[in-house]
């Protein structure tokens, strides 16, 4: 690659353009990321322009003067310049370009100074602000009538000095700004809202351009904010967001080109479509989060229902679909499912509720007995459930069994929903089955509060104030 890059220069810099071109096209068959500057002295020979420079201070703006001036003199050596000529100490000299200050190693080209009647702004401190004093300022004077070096010609225009009721005084920096302008032109102080312009103010040329330009860049914004809702609305008819450039997929790692991915909609983070397809297909929740991690963080947005139906096949699509309804049952408190094998059909029922018809199967459900028995009353099915289990073996062998697994501790029942959970190895974190409550083992408890994750002010508390939640406690966090 750096052989392409020295041949490049190399040609470039002696016009040959079929080395050139061949030097071009092997750095990008290599893919290689180029950044080409040329430097000052490839503007040689320049001409000068003529500049306007807006000199003010304090007590008196709005006087200009034209310098004539090469596009790739520095701002020091202007500021030099500037002493030599006018005797303006350099420590005092502020120059502003572009609604910035510059800085001394900047050029004037490079602060968009590069045509006539391009516009500098001077603003003079007062000496005593930067620590100037009569010794100081002497020596600087006999230094500069030493010099014998020619200088530009300037030439002096004045355009009227404001007086000093007629502009606003900077709160903070005490320049006097012109009548209309909305903030300070030097530090961005923002006008009094007690100063009202004068009747009858006439306006000069530096403030009917400005607010030409003002307006100008407020239809510039407006424009772009218009651009932008458009664009937001041609998004919001997509399902799926496109990647707009090139960028490594964080899951596979795999070079996903322009458009070819996906950006989720709530983090922007983006991932190649086979890596979230694999996320939803392997999702253990219906809320499928985003898989992307920074370091030890995980990313706590969700995947869309919108773009997990776009991302996935109607096969996929209809289990995850199954997947939240039996999420949403078992987390719904007075929830039942109906007792026909086999049958989807569920309810969320009110206490003074005793029957459920599912609308699936069209049986009844009696909500006391949890069972169907349709023909006979509640006592009935009870009396006659009891006499089978004292006569079925099997049912008798089963329930033994998961008495003794609770009672010696290698079962135990979910805080939440009460159905029999296990342990098979690893730390003391488990998660019911069921209703998707985290489960602290040792203790046999919920590991969090009822607001769910991070709250601590119930579940176990293991880990605060640096404590574990039981002796024998092994990493349920």
């Amino acid at each position: 690659m750096d052989l392409y890059l020295e041949e490049l220069e190399r040609a470039i810099r002696s016009g040959e353009l079929n080395v050139a071109s061949e030097s071009a096209r092997g750095l990008a068959n290599l893919k290689a990321s180029v950044a080409l500057t040329c430097s000052e002295a490839s503007y040689l020979p320049e001409r000068k322009i003529s500049v306007k420079v807006v000199i003010e201070d304090r007590y008196i703006s709005d006087i200009s003067i034209t310098l004539n001036l090469y596009p790739s003199m520095k701002f020091e050596d202007l500021k030099q310049l500037v002493l030599e000529k006018f005797e303006f100490p350099v420590q005092v000299q502020k120059w502003i370009a572009g609604k910035r200050l510059a800085r001394d190693i900047d050029t004037l080209r490079s602060c968009g100074i590069r045509q006539d009647n391009d516009v500098l702004y001077l603003y003079l401190v007062s000496a005593s602000s930067v620590g100037l004093n009569k010794e100081v300022l002497q020596t600087q004077h006999q230094r500069t009538h030493g010099f014998s070096e020619t200088i530009p010609d300037a030439q002096l225009y004045t355009t009227g000095v404001q007086d000093l009721a007629t502009g606003w005084q900077c709160p903070t920096c005490t320049l006097i700004n012109e009548p209309t302008r909305p903030g300070c032109s030097v530090c961005g102080g923002s006008r009094p809202e007690e100063y009202i312009v004068p009747t009858g103010y006439e306006l000069s040329n530096n403030e009917r351009l400005r607010m030409e330009q003002e307006i100008s860049f407020e239809n510039l914004v407006i424009m772009e904010r218009e651009s932008n809702f458009r664009r937001h609305l041609a998004a919001e008819e997509n399902d799926l967001i496109a990647n707009a450039d090139e960028f490594d997929c964080p899951v596979c790692f795999e070079r996903i080109g322009a458009r070819d991915g996906v950006m989720l909609r709530e983090c922007l983070h983006m991932f190649c479509k086979e890596c979230l397809q694999s996320q939803v297909l392997h999702a253990e929740s219906a809320v499928v989060s985003c898989p992307h991690v920074d370091g030890s963080q995980l990313c706590l947005s969700v995947i869309q229902e919108r773009e997990i139906k776009a991302l996935v096949s109607d096969e996929v699509y209809q289990k995850h679909l199954t997947l939240s309804l039996t999420e949403a049952e078992s987390r719904a408190p007075n929830s039942f499912h109906c007792q026909t094998p086999n049958c989807n059909g569920w309810c969320i029922y009110e206490d003074d509720v005793n029957t459920f018809n599912c609308s699936v199967c069209e049986k009844e459900n009696c909500l006391t007995c949890k069972a169907i028995h349709e023909g006979i009353s509640c006592r009935q099915y009870q009396n006659d459930v009891k006499y089978k289990a004292k006569n079925d073996i099997a049912a008798k062998r089963t329930q033994h069994k998961i008495e003794a697994m609770l009672r010696k501790g290698d079962a135990m029942k979910c805080p939440t929903c009460d159905i029999i959970v296990m342990k098979k190895d690893g730390c003391d974190w488990i998660r019911c089955t069921m209703c998707k409550t985290e489960i602290c083992w040792v203790t046999k408890g919920p590991r969090w509060g009822p607001m769910g994750p991070d709250d601590i002010s119930g579940g176990c508390q293991c880990g605060v104030d640096g404590k574990p939640c039981h002796p024998n406690c092994q990493n349920c966090h």
